[in-house]
């Protein structure tokens, strides 16, 4: 975790959306899947889930994004993730686990082409 960060997600998240309020204004989150300080934008209004946007509906929430949002390497860490989750082997998560902290350490994809699919 970052020196200046707070508090660390605990699961793969690189956005998140609370209610205002939640995280007190001096503190930091970090990002669930780098670790990286998140972006904040506080006391905003808007949806923060589908149905809400379909609706046409808000309310006023923060906001916290990962800077790497997007990138190759972030997104191969989360699919990494989620396939040591899945995985009945524990060799291979071993193994898949040994890959996600050499992307981390280089902040750069092993593999340029896999699915990119945001889960």
């Amino acid at each position: 975790m970052s020196k200046d960060a707070d508090h660390k997600l605990d699961n793969l998240t690189d956005l998140w959306m609370p209610a205002i309020g939640i995280v007190p204004p001096d503190k930091h989150i970090t990002c669930g899947v780098c670790g990286d300080v998140m972006r904040e934008r506080r006391d905003i209004f808007g949806p923060t889930g589908m149905i809400e946007s379909m609706a046409g509906n808000g309310h006023r929430h923060d906001t916290f994004t990962c800077p790497n949002r997007g990138e190759v390497w972030h997104d191969q860490v989360r699919a990494l993730h989620s396939q040591i989750r899945d995985t009945p082997s524990v060799l291979i998560a071993d193994m898949l686990l040994q890959e996600v902290a050499e992307v981390l350490r280089t902040r750069t994809p092993t593999k340029e082409q896999f699915s990119r699919y945001r889960f």
